[in-house]
């Protein structure tokens, strides 16, 4: 069973964020945040800054209440995020390199 308690994640240089951290970890060691609506609102905007300098990171689209995560070098769907039951969302989960602070 997971259990996800209250934290803080990072985004390689971005954040950190306010979570909810699973008592799991990606086999490749990436935490499993949980985050609101709001700090997706967050850290996309802090992804579109960084990439304004350095565009290596895939951004985030927010409609609606789904999260649209597209591949920086072609603009394709990476991945689309609805929320959880608990209204959160998991972005990223498996791929993107979280650490929890």
């Amino acid at each position: 069973m997971t259990i996800w308690t209250p934290g803080l994640v990072a985004l390689d240089t971005l954040g950190p964020y306010p979570c909810f951290l699973s008592s799991r970890t990606c086999p490749n060691g990436f935490a499993l945040p949980r985050v609101s609506l709001d700090v997706v609102r967050r850290i996309a905007a802090d992804i579109d800054a960084d990439n304004q300098f350095y565009r290596d990171r895939d951004t985030l689209r927010v409609t609606g209440t789904t999260v649209d995560v597209i591949d920086y070098a072609d603009g394709d769907l990476v991945e689309r995020c609805e929320p959880n039951e608990d209204g959160t969302y998991s972005i990223g989960h498996g791929y993107w390199t979280w650490t929890a602070c």
